[in-house]
């Protein structure tokens, strides 16, 4: 019994005691080897739902980085690396925060108090932005155990943010001009020119040519 202990110490389930008899030491080998073998499963359980959960990280459309509670890189998928444009080894065991340039920004201890979502430049070469969201991993006493990092690519959405406020402020630029021409020329036939019947014609004429250059502009 005593090299089945030796064993299981090592993390070595496998190994059972032979049984003898029914009496107290039969009993106490019973029980060991009840209890290896439910160790055994339950390891077994442990290593299947990691591998479950490897499958689920790696396969994510988002980047995933996961620390232990000091704030050391020990799990990064395929998609955070991509975006990063790093190498595995140049991530693992390195502080999250440094690695995503925010070590200026936040402390570690802010992530649990802060749980608003940022935008991030990741690449700089390839123009890449990310969301950022960081959650932390808490036991049930409480006790912070790691923390967890998502980035979602939105280069393309803010691509089209980008050119939708550069598209509103060209239209809003156009349509200066030709609104203040027709202010001034509806505020002069307000003034009397309306009488005169040489610039009248000449004012209106300018107001419909502004008007349909502005119908023009939203169409």
């Amino acid at each position: 019994m005593r090299n089945q202990t030796v064993e299981m110490s090592r993390g070595n389930y496998t190994q059972r005691v032979k049984i003898y008899g029914n009496d107290e030491i039969g009993e106490l080998a019973l029980a060991f080897n009840n209890l290896s073998k439910r160790v055994q499963e339950a390891q077994a359980n442990t290593e299947s739902e990691k591998r479950r959960l490897d499958s689920v990280i790696t396969h994510m459309s988002d980047g995933i980085i996961a620390t232990d509670r000091r704030g050391r890189i020990r799990i990064v998928n395929d998609m955070a690396l991509k975006m990063l444009g790093m190498a595995k080894e140049d991530i693992i065991g390195y502080y999250m925060l440094s690695v995503l340039s925010l070590e200026d920004e936040f402390k570690l201890e802010e992530i649990q108090e802060n749980n608003d979502s940022f935008l991030l430049d990741l690449n700089e070469e390839e123009g890449l932005i990310a969301r950022v969201n960081f959650s932390t991993i808490v036991q049930e006493t409480g006790f912070v155990t790691g923390y967890i990092a998502v980035l979602h690519d939105v280069t393309e959405q803010q691509q089209v943010e980008r050119e939708r406020r550069e598209f509103v402020a060209n239209v809003s630029h156009e349509l200066r001009t030709p609104l203040t021409s027709m202010n001034s020329y509806i505020e002069a036939l307000e003034e009397g020119a309306w009488k005169d019947e040489e610039l009248a014609p000449q004012f209106l004429s300018v107001t419909r040519e502004e008007t349909e250059r502005m119908i023009r502009l939203v169409q």
